[in-house]
């Protein structure tokens, strides 16, 4: 089948893809969007980023004003029923939904294609047994959790304790201890929501802070506010190892010494990998450094400059040298 060349090939629709592809279909220029599955439209941000994470949240805050208002008399009783909590998160992700699917952006005229990309040369793209030439190609692909790599993992994994932010919704039982892994902002805002929801939560790092890429005086400023909920941190901790599957081991970085921490889930929350695994991106001329991070310049041009990056491989790329 001859297909033709498009102005624009966007790989991966979420929210750095679609606006792109979106925003060139509405100005006329022919647009192909591809991404692996139209579940997977909408990337992190609709499956299991910010739409979740802040319709939790909402709940989480709602949970929490009520049970500041019976100090004014009004009772309070039973717990939390997280599988209705996680239907609400659902239907919010359900409402945009309607909106970010493949049949809904072919309505809208772009051209939309589902499975595996690959780069078949500068401009040049597969997927399946179709090559799609493309005038400007658009690197959407995004990122996932970097996992947790330490002894007795694979255990835990096992157990259905271990948990990112891929999976955390899923869970329909409020766990009675949660441990979380980084405190970052991922595992801050989790973390700050099933404690709101009832669950006793602990906050392990090998930083010396929260938040530790933000401005110190905020950090210090929502640490303070996490305590008063009832958090607690560990700071300058070493993960060593898991024992059984519900026992983290951690090292303290300045004594050495090892102390135990026990929780009913545990959150990984320690950093992304970028997700350009199988993108060929030889094939295209684009270039990475030793790290795998692609090289890019002032514009977001990769070393093939028809080729752009967005989103988050564009935020964690590296300048190449003019």
């Amino acid at each position: 089948m001859t297909h033709p060349v498009y102005d624009i090939i966007a790989i991966g629709a979420g929210s750095g893809g679609l606006n792109i592809a979106s925003f060139m279909n509405s100005i006329g220029l022919k647009v192909l969007l591809i991404d692996r599955s139209d579940e997977h439209i909408g990337g992190d941000c609709l499956n299991t980023g910010c739409v979740p994470s802040k319709a939790l949240i909402h709940i989480a805050r709602q949970h929490k004003n009520a049970q500041e208002v019976t100090a004014y008399g009004p009772q309070l009783g039973g717990s939390i029923d997280l599988e209705k909590v996680m239907a609400h998160v659902k239907g919010a992700q359900d409402v945009i939904r309607e909106h970010e699917s493949a049949e809904y952006f072919r309505s809208k005229g772009m051209d939309v294609v589902l499975g595996e990309a690959t780069f078949a040369g500068k401009n040049a793209v597969k997927v399946g047994d179709s090559v799609y030439h493309g005038n400007k190609i658009i690197l959407a692909t995004g990122s996932r959790p970097r996992p947790l790599t330490i002894p007795g993992v694979e255990e835990v994994e096992k157990s259905g304790r271990l948990f990112t932010n891929e999976n955390i919704f899923s869970l329909t039982n409020l766990p009675k201890r949660l441990l979380v892994i980084g405190a970052g902002p991922i595992g801050i805002e989790l973390g700050q929501a099933f404690r709101h929801l009832g669950s006793e939560v602990s906050i392990v790092t090998n930083d010396a802070k929260i938040l530790p890429r933000e401005d110190s005086t905020l950090s210090s400023i929502l640490h303070e506010r996490l305590k008063e909920d009832g958090v607690v941190f560990h700071f300058g901790k070493n993960t060593l190892r898991f024992e059984n599957d519900d026992t983290l081991v951690v090292e303290d970085s300045a004594t050495k010494t090892e102390e135990k921490l026990y929780f009913d889930a545990v959150l990984v929350s320690i950093g992304r990998v970028l997700n350009t695994d199988g993108l060929t991106l030889e094939n295209a001329g684009i270039k990475t450094d030793e790290r795998g991070k692609i090289l890019v310049d002032e514009y977001l041009r990769t070393t093939n400059k028809q080729v752009f990056v967005c989103g988050d491989v564009a935020a964690t790329s590296v300048h190449a040298r003019r």
